[in-house]
C-alpha cells in the first residue's frame, strides 16, 4: 500500500472516531471581550455562571426557553441564606441590567439592585433572570439559588 492510501486510511479512522466520541452537552466557553460577556453570581463562598439563554449580539441571534428550563444547565450549586447579599460579576460591564424573579411559568418581579448586589428573601430553589444590555446587543441569563 503505499504512503498516500496509508494516510488516507488514518485520516478517514480519526475522523470516524472523532464523530463516535462521547461529547458533553454541556460546553465551557471562556470569555473574551469579542464574545457576548459572561455573568457569575456570588453568595458567600458560592460561584456560578449564570447560564445564557436568549441573545442579540452584532449579527449573532439566539433564542432560548425560559429562564426555569434553561437553569438545568447551570454547573453548581448557589447556597444563600435568607436575606443575605448575591453579588453579580460581569465580564465587561454593561450598559444597563434588570434582575427578575420566576415562577414556574412567567416573570414575577423586578428584583430592586444596589451596585450589583440584590437580597436573596424568597426561600426555597429560587430562579432569576437577568436581562444586560450592551452597545453590541443584549443577552438574557438565567440562574438558581437555594435560599434557606
Amino acid at each position: 500500500m503505499n504512503q498516500l492510501h496509508q494516510n488516507l486510511i488514518v485520516i478517514f479512522v480519526m475522523i470516524f472516531l472523532t464523530g463516535c466520541s462521547p461529547q458533553s452537552e454541556k460546553l465551557v466557553v471562556e470569555c473574551t471581550d469579542s464574545e457576548v460577556p459572561c455573568i457569575k453570581i456570588i453568595s458567600g463562598s458560592d460561584k456560578v455562571k449564570a447560564v445564557r439563554g436568549t441573545t442579540s449580539w452584532n449579527s449573532f441571534e439566539a433564542d432560548s426557553d425560559a429562564p426555569p428550563q434553561i437553569v438545568s444547565y447551570q454547573e453548581g450549586n448557589l447556597e444563600a441564606k435568607f436575606n443575605s447579599e448575591v453579588e453579580i460579576q460581569f465580564s465587561r460591564k454593561p450598559n444597563s441590567f434588570e434582575v427578575y424573579l420566576w415562577n414556574d411559568e412567567k416573570r414575577e418581579k423586578v428584583v430592586p439592585i444596589l451596585e450589583n448586589t440584590f437580597v436573596a428573601d424568597t426561600s426555597g430553589t429560587v430562579i432569576y433572570e437577568i436581562k444586560a444590555d450592551w452597545v453590541e446587543g443584549y443577552a438574557n441569563y438565567a440562574f438558581k439559588i437555594n435560599v434557606d
